[in-house]
């Protein structure tokens, strides 16, 4: 067997992990916490008991994908992996159709067990998105028609970018890089709404666009979470257009979402920590905090947030009058704008990686 290359070795370490969150029955908890955020120390110094709570379709579903996926990317490495993520994925969905509809209500949980639980809800109760990619995921592991058609069942309307809470254009993206999969009507649907989803922030890098980019042209474009969710999103979809059409405009506007990233942007910041003459240093990170050598490099900050959140709390104070694509602070208690996640940092990755690739 060859040896596993080290980034899905690392990407695995998170993924046993994972398994470890399934119950016997084939159901997934939500999360593991504890009862209220720790505060900024390091890992070792956290003393609070922590809890499993709560299986969720939710969860079952997203776990069951990631399984499935696994299962599939790692079968030239670790077969017996292989069979076990297999197998997590196949007991995940079968408990999410005999649960459907199990959401996670944090309120109504605290009302009924105690310690209550104060951390993250991440509450999501709409899960069709949720089984269009899990069973679009096992259909691709399995080849078992009954799983195309429920992911078929399930597909969204109309092309929705993918956030933590919907994860519908994974399966579309996976669709897309199986077309042997589809047929030639079902592939031009899921391309031609990809390619019509993106045409307007396109021309509007080609127009209107300050920085010549596909992203931050439009007020709403910042929230919580936009360095990935908007930015690094709209520059993946654009490498899967690329590599579809062939057309250059998508590898182009691939690499404006990554310049504006990396300091072509109204703040003059660099996103990632680490890097560039005015990188973000101060992130809403517990180790980066804690550690003697300060900030790890690497990490992707939320960005500007014209919601703002945190503003007037924990010391955090915007200027008067900033505007939506200024409201940024690199100031550690800002975890409006300045946060990291996981899930923000593989789209970083995501788009980095593909962009190296194709250079």
């Amino acid at each position: 067997m060859p040896a596993i290359p080290d980034m899905l070795a690392e990407a695995m370490y998170n993924i046993r992990w994972m398994m470890t969150m399934q119950d016997t029955d084939g159901g997934v908890y939500h999360k593991l916490t504890t009862p209220n955020f720790e505060k900024f120390i390091r890992p070792d110094q956290c003393k609070q008991q922590r809890y499993v709570v709560l299986k969720t379709t939710a969860a079952t579903l997203d776990f069951a994908a990631t399984m499935a996926m696994a299962a599939r990317v790692y079968a030239p490495y670790d077969p017996d992996f292989c069979a076990q993520a297999a197998e997590a994925a196949r007991m995940a969905f079968a408990w999410a159709l005999e649960h459907p509809d199990v959401y996670y209500d944090q309120p109504a949980m605290n009302e009924q067990f105690k310690p209550e639980i104060t951390t993250g809800a991440y509450d999501d109760t709409d899960v069709r998105d949720e089984f269009y990619w899990a069973a679009t995921e096992l259909y691709l592991l399995t080849n078992d028609e009954a799983y195309k058609e429920m992911a078929k069942e399930q597909c969204p309307e109309t092309y929705v970018p993918a956030v933590w809470g919907n994860v519908g254009e994974l399966a579309h993206l996976e669709w897309l890089m199986h077309p042997e999969s589809l047929n030639p009507l079902e592939l031009i649907i899921i391309g031609g709404s990809m390619a019509y989803y993106l045409e307007p922030y396109l021309n509007e890098a080609e127009s209107t666009s300050v920085f010549r980019g596909p992203y931050g042209n439009r007020e709403e474009d910042f929230f919580w979470g936009c360095n990935s969710e908007g930015c690094c999103w709209r520059g993946i979809e654009c490498l899967y257009a690329y590599h579809l059409s062939g057309e250059k405009q998508y590898l182009v506007n691939a690499q404006r979402c990554l310049n504006y990233l990396l300091g072509q942007n109204s703040t003059g910041y660099c996103f990632v920590t680490g890097f560039g003459t005015k990188p973000t240093s101060h992130p809403h990170h517990r180790l980066s905090y804690s550690h003697p050598k300060g900030t790890h490099p690497g990490f992707l900050a939320g960005g500007p947030n014209r919601e703002r959140q945190d503003a007037e709390t924990d010391g955090v104070k915007y200027p008067k009058n900033v505007t939506a694509d200024e409201s940024y602070l690199d100031y550690q208690p800002s975890y409006a704008t300045n946060e990291v996640t996981i899930n923000w940092n593989v789209t970083l990755f995501a788009l980095t990686a593909g962009l190296d690739a194709l250079e």
